[in-house]
């Protein structure tokens, strides 16, 4: 009989090979041509963005292996191909090979490799299994930044062959063609929005009114499309929220879906996806473009869409600033006693990381909450949820963000003992909600402005 340890093994490398058999069939075959136009586009480092930052790391790498023991997929299963390095000479190495003097010279001595159809297979499976966390680039002692190289990974690729994986193609086709990921139309996203003022005049007795189509207003807010379908309290205590503070503020008809898939594989459908966001807050003339509880949105709109196409005429911040600041100037008030359980707190990897945004949730949580308690590790130290890199996305790799990608948060969540894990990243939602359902965790998930929704008064 095989013990339990055994047991997990054999989960974990099912798990693995099922998912690394749906990323093969999703990439399909190249062709020697896609393998060529890889090649060249790879030479023309200067229409790459981040070319030299990309570069850089990768000259700056020395293979010491800090990053793997701090990644937390390593560290769940110790396997080569999981190990940061391991992704870095992936593109290090057929950089070197072309277009190096050093590796057309000694070659494999240099740790130059040619590309071939195989390889550019393995970039896809490896590059995607990532979740681009960026908790290897906190401790390398060169600040190398493996997010930037799997990202351009995933690019090259979808560039020259149109590959990534399938929902997130979908997404941001969608995105592309009606303005939201979801193919949700105008009409239902204002049942939703009425749905959402129902459960507020239930719950907490308010006559609030969701302003869309404001012109005018201090504010426009984009939720993420997961509070239409999954974390819809998340979105009614925002809006309660901005009720109880009196604040000026919008949402639009036409554009109301912070996400952007483009943001993981894909520079023209990402900055096409910003554009939008950021005509419509032109039309709607507001002062600040706020992003609901979504990591890579505001990382998206708040620091890379302006590197990308320029300073936008309008502030941007995520909705956690605004109502930290409200409840800063004293502008709400909140009854941490309508939330007695132990809560904690996940750090998403996007807002933590990415946007330096981690006092504010204590401050709202502390706030709202009678026994907050902190994780181990904690802010930009934390450990991703599993899901991040738009791995979560995908209905495919369930098994394998259960068995290896998210099994260290679930082991983190659970030593804090709380009742309650708050995140402010959809996605991190969807993630953390499978994991306490695959443990079976003495614990419920939810939004920091679940939390709020309870304690509001007026």
């Amino acid at each position: 009989m095989k013990t339990d340890t055994e047991n997990q093994a054999d989960s974990q490398a099912k798990a693995v090979e099922e998912y690394e058999k749906t990323l093969e069939r999703w990439f399909g075959e190249a062709t020697k041509e896609d393998v060529q136009k890889v090649i060249d586009k790879l030479g023309e480092w200067e229409k790459l963005p981040y070319s030299k930052l990309v570069k850089l790391n990768l000259d700056l790498c020395s293979n010491c292996g800090a990053c793997a023991d701090e990644c937390h997929i390593y560290k769940t299963l110790p396997r080569k191909e999981f190990n940061p390095v391991y992704r870095v000479k992936l593109l290090r190495s057929v950089y070197q090979k072309y277009f190096t003097w050093v590796g057309k010279v000694f070659g494999r001595f240099a740790g130059a490799r040619k590309l071939d159809k195989e390889l550019l297979k393995e970039w896809f499976v490896r590059f995607y299994q990532c979740n681009m966390c960026r908790r290897c680039n906190i401790f390398c002692p060169f600040g190398v930044d493996n997010m930037a190289i799997v990202r351009t990974g995933r690019l090259l690729i979808n560039d020259v062959m149109g590959k990534t994986t399938e929902d997130m193609g979908r997404g941001v086709r969608y995105h592309l063609r009606d303005g939201n990921a979801s193919e949700m139309s105008e009409a239902a996203f204002r049942n939703i929005v009425s749905f959402w003022e129902d459960e507020i005049k239930e719950v907490k007795g308010w006559d609030v009114k969701v302003p869309i189509d404001v012109v005018g207003a201090e504010m426009f807010l984009i939720p993420p499309n997961t509070d239409y379908f999954h974390s819809l309290e998340t979105m009614e205590g925002i809006a309660a929220t901005l009720y109880a503070a009196n604040v000026s503020w919008t949402m639009s008809s036409k554009i109301f879906d912070s996400v952007n898939y483009g943001t993981f594989f894909n520079d023209e459908a990402w900055a096409s996806i910003i554009t939008q966001h950021i005509e419509e807050a032109k039309r709607l003339k507001c002062k600040t473009l706020v992003v609901g509880e979504c990591g890579h949105a505001t990382k998206s709109l708040m620091f890379l869409g302006p590197s990308l196409l320029g300073e936008f005429p309008f502030e941007v911040k995520n909705i956690l600033q605004v109502t930290a600041d409200l409840i800063q100037h004293d502008r709400i008030k909140l009854n941490k006693e309508a939330n007695p359980e132990t809560v904690t707190y996940h750090d998403p990897c996007n807002v933590t990381r990415m946007c330096g945004i981690m006092e504010e949730p204590r401050i709202i949580l502390r706030a709202a909450c009678m026994d907050f308690r902190e994780m181990t590790p904690n802010r930009d130290r934390n450990y991703c949820c599993g899901g991040g890199g738009g791995v979560v996305l995908e209905t495919a790799s369930h098994d394998f963000r259960m068995e290896v990608t998210g099994k260290l948060k679930a082991e983190q969540m659970q030593r804090t003992g709380a009742k309650i894990v708050v995140t402010s990243c959809a996605n991190c939602k969807v993630e953390i909600s499978h994991l306490i359902d695959q443990y079976k965790l003495d614990m419920k998930w939810a939004g920091v402005h679940d939390m709020v929704l309870n304690a509001l008064e007026l």
